[in-house]
């Protein structure tokens, strides 16, 4: 049972980690596809929200936020929150 109580909220911070992970490659990948301007400009966000590719990075993130909360309900923040974060 102890193991269960320490297993469990590992995996869900190793997934929260690796969502985060393939959230920041696919928004960036996105980000790429747009086009290049000086600055912050009023259409950038509608043209992030066509993209397939940076609304599934967004569904990652999504999973991340949920995948650390499962992991901060189930375990101590000792182990689900690593002191280099």
């Amino acid at each position: 049972m102890t193991t269960l109580h320490t297993v469990l909220p590992v995996v869900f911070a190793v997934c929260a980690a690796l969502s985060n992970a393939v959230a920041t490659v696919l928004q960036r990948k996105a980000a790429l596809t747009v086009p290049h301007s000086q600055g912050l400009r009023a259409g950038l966000i509608t043209d992030l929200l066509r993209r397939p590719v940076w609304l599934a990075g967004i569904l990652a993130v999504i999973g991340a936020a949920v995948c650390q909360a499962l992991a901060l309900a189930t375990g101590p923040l000792t182990i689900v929150q690593s002191p280099r974060s």
